[in-house]
């Protein structure tokens, strides 16, 4: 995943992964070109966004709603 560096997104991605400011344009070409040219580091990319997504579910979602309701 490449990202802005906007707070949200980084407590979303939880450090998995590459953060670039929003308006550094040299960043995210070099963050494009490392996705495309770097099949090693767009693997550690995927698997830690993979192993983030699954921390979240509905259940989940739905628990803590519940508490915060209470």
């Amino acid at each position: 995943v490449l990202s802005s560096t906007a707070d949200a997104l980084r407590e979303v991605l939880g450090g998995h992964g590459h953060f670039v400011t929003p308006r550094d344009v040299d960043g995210w070409r070099a963050g494009m070109a490392r996705v495309i040219g770097d099949d090693d580091w767009l693997k550690a990319l995927r698997r830690g966004a993979r192993e983030r997504a699954a921390q979240f579910s509905w259940q989940r979602c739905a628990a803590e709603t519940a508490v915060g309701y209470r």
